[in-house]
């Protein structure tokens, strides 16, 4: 959920952080944050990015156990950029090794749609499974389609969120049926 203007700047006032500063650390021009707050239109991934930023802050903030003076931005910036990313990968953590099903020599299972069986021979965008059980669970499906498939292990990882949470999203009923 995008958060309104209010709750960001209500976040601002508890970081302590001005908008001009807020903006350098997020890379938005200060004209720009303005009109956004102002408006409260956000484009795609803006207000989620000021959140983020937002939320790092909070936590070096109560980590020092002292108000930062956020003014500081060419001393504070790399620091506070080293933690958003470690706040990233917390979030959503690298996922390795992760499982495929391999429908033949160079294509993996994407999905089930309209009636097809969607391949790829990309596995970045093959459909992903964290466990095993899963992706067995999966090769099932596709037998009862007629459609050969294997585990294939894959050990780079990728984030959790671009795995296969379950066999609906990827058009395959937990059931058994076809969706």
């Amino acid at each position: 959920m995008e958060p309104t203007n209010q709750q960001i700047e209500m976040r601002m006032f508890q970081v302590g952080c001005a908008a001009q500063a807020l903006s350098r650390y997020t890379g938005i021009s200060k004209s720009s944050l303005s009109e956004y707050l102002a408006a409260n239109s956000w484009p795609n991934g803006t207000a989620e990015k000021i959140q983020e930023t937002l939320d790092v802050m909070q936590l070096l903030r109560t980590e020092a156990g002292l108000p930062i003076d956020w003014s500081q931005v060419a001393v504070i910036k790399p620091v506070l950029d080293l933690r958003i990313q470690k706040y990233r990968e917390e979030k959503d953590p690298i996922v390795q090794p992760i499982y495929l099903v391999k429908l033949s020599g160079t294509s993996w299972f994407e999905a089930y749609r309209g009636g097809q069986i969607v391949g790829t021979p990309s596995q970045a965008k093959a459909a992903g499974f964290e466990k095993y059980d899963d992706t067995q669970r999966c090769i099932n499906h596709l037998k009862k389609l007629e459609v050969n498939a294997a585990v294939d292990f894959f050990r780079v990882g990728r984030r959790r969120s671009t795995l296969t949470a379950d066999l609906r999203s990827v058009g395959l009923d937990e059931t058994g049926a076809e969706q």
